[in-house]
């Protein structure tokens, strides 16, 4: 497990007032990147979420809000699905871009990307 130096926990219905199928959503900052946590929900959303994000943070991709390259802000992703004590949990390290300063994922829960990066694109207008 790797230290995180600073974190925000986001029950899904503040992010946005369309239902997500989580519970909750947590971004932080570590030592050597980001990551961003997605809790609860089903086994089949927990999937989904795993699959969308592998996709939406991927290098080649687009911010699904500023239509920005990815690559702008990250080198690489690394994403896990698992349960943890009968929570299904995703969580995916982020390893940011050359001379990227921290706080790429609380950028993207200000501009509400977040909710297109679980949702693999998909945006919802507030």
């Amino acid at each position: 497990m790797v230290d995180v130096v600073a974190a925000r926990l986001i029950p899904d219905n503040l992010l946005i007032s369309t239902e997500l199928g989580v519970d909750v959503v947590a971004v932080g900052i570590k030592a050597d990147g980001e990551v961003l946590c997605v809790l609860g929900g089903t086994a089949e959303r927990a999937d989904e979420v795993a699959s969308a994000l592998e996709a939406s943070l991927a290098p080649n991709a687009r911010d699904p809000v500023s239509g920005k390259p990815m690559s702008d802000s990250v080198a690489a992703v690394d994403v896990v699905s698992a349960p943890y004590q009968g929570v299904e949990a995703v969580r995916a390290e982020v390893t940011l871009a050359r001379g990227r300063s921290p706080g790429f994922l609380f950028g993207t829960v200000s501009s509400g990307s977040v909710v297109g990066l679980i949702n693999g694109g998909r945006t919802f207008v507030r």
